[in-house]
């Protein structure tokens, strides 16, 4: 007959044996399962255009503000492709900052589209990019008197308009009064997109 303390020590022989396969269980449940869903999680929140415009060597002054917006679709294309655009203010006027923009593109691994049917604006200069799945259509402004719509200047805050400065009237024909600086907007999408001009 084996005595109480011989089962005892036999018995924590066994959950000790069981303990490191516990261990390595767990483990593998957190190597397999929850490290990929984080990294799933995290890939899905971060858009892959609006990072790689945020990461653009670009100097403060072509930079001093931006406003984003996205519509239709998603990122992957299901159902439609997503199309991001993003308006950025700058202190410099257009001539000066779209080669800024150019370069930026350049250094970023963006290559100009020659053969793409880029829309062409009445106003500034535009053109047509390409990185790995991705296109984009750059168009460089002088900035007119009113934006209202875009992206607040730094330290601008909100004050009331010179009732001085000159505003086109709503049936005045020509191009809108321009203020000092520029507007750089981009619209991006995924090559695949059947809506983008080809």
């Amino acid at each position: 007959m084996v005595d109480r303390p011989a089962r005892r020590t036999d018995e924590l022989r066994r959950q000790a044996g069981r303990t490191p396969v516990v261990v390595l269980a767990v483990a593998a449940v957190v190597l397999l399962l929850v490290l990929p869903a984080v990294f799933l999680i995290k890939d899905a929140s971060a858009d892959p255009v609006f990072a790689g415009l945020d990461n653009l060597n670009l100097p403060s002054w072509a930079a001093q503000s931006h406003q984003d917006t996205s519509t239709g679709g998603n990122r992957w294309c299901v159902h439609g492709c997503e199309l991001r655009e993003r308006t950025w203010r700058s202190a410099k006027l257009a001539q000066v900052t779209d080669p800024v923009y150019r370069q930026a593109l350049m250094d970023a691994g963006w290559q100009p589209l020659t053969s793409a049917n880029c829309p062409k604006q009445s106003t500034g200069q535009s053109s047509c990019w390409q990185h790995d799945a991705y296109v984009l259509d750059l168009w460089t402004r002088d900035a007119p008197c009113d934006l209202s719509n875009v992206a607040p200047a730094p330290g601008g805050g909100s004050k009331a308009p010179d009732p001085n400065a000159a505003i086109p009237s709503p049936g005045a024909s020509g191009p809108p009064a321009t203020c000092p600086g520029s507007l750089v907007t981009v619209k991006a999408t995924d090559s695949r997109n059947p809506d983008w001009h080809d």
